[in-house]
């Protein structure tokens, strides 16, 4: 069994990491710091973040956030093919997430930069999605559609 592997902590002492699932060792699992917002520790549904990307693209304008969607999509699929089909989260990745994420806070605060770093790892962690002892084609293209809809 894999430890749990940290992907990213923020400022309120909230972390999003790895964990054993049911299925995989990819399961995205965020725990609430202190005055977070999500709360709890859980894996979070798709329509959660979804909701808040939909917030965020009425508040601040579709264009903007479908740009920083897109970022999002480049970077896992670069780092994909760099690392034969086996993406792994990077600092400079989260770097460039909250540079973007910057343009939310005065709006969303902490909030937006969770929502797309919890983002940036599930569609991470669909590429290690297994049924019947092989990996998923479809990788993160599922969520990709979703959110450019």
């Amino acid at each position: 069994m894999v430890e749990n592997r940290l992907v990213y902590e923020f400022e309120d002492g909230s972390i999003v990491e790895y964990r054993r699932g049911g299925f995989d060792d990819w399961k995205v699992e965020y725990t609430a710091g202190m005055n977070a917002g999500f709360g709890g520790s859980r894996a979070l549904r798709d329509y959660e973040y979804f909701k808040n990307v939909k917030l965020y693209a009425d508040k601040i304008g579709n264009k903007i956030v479908l740009d920083d969607l897109k970022k999002i999509f480049e970077l896992i699929q670069k780092n994909a093919e760099q690392n034969f089909g086996n993406p792994e989260p990077t600092a400079e990745e989260l770097s460039i997430i909250e540079q973007f994420s910057k343009k939310y806070e005065v709006t969303f605060g902490l909030n937006s930069l969770k929502t797309f770093i919890i983002l940036y790892a599930t569609m991470i962690s669909e590429w290690y999605w297994e049924r019947n002892g092989s990996r998923s084609k479809y990788r993160h293209l599922f969520k990709e559609i979703g959110l450019l809809r």
